[in-house]
């Protein structure tokens, strides 16, 4: 079934991505970047 391949292949990408990310050093975000990154997905939440 191609949506279960389609499925799979995307859920390897992310499990590829979280592992990756997990082994980068974690610098803090500037307060104004935070604080417009919360503003944007809360407008997007919002909206959706």
């Amino acid at each position: 079934m191609l949506i279960y391949r389609d499925c799979l292949a995307y859920l390897r990408q992310m499990e590829m991505a979280v592992s990756t990310l997990a082994h980068m050093p974690g610098e803090p975000l500037p307060v104004e970047v935070e604080d417009e990154l919360l503003k944007r997905f809360c407008d997007w939440h919002d909206n959706s």
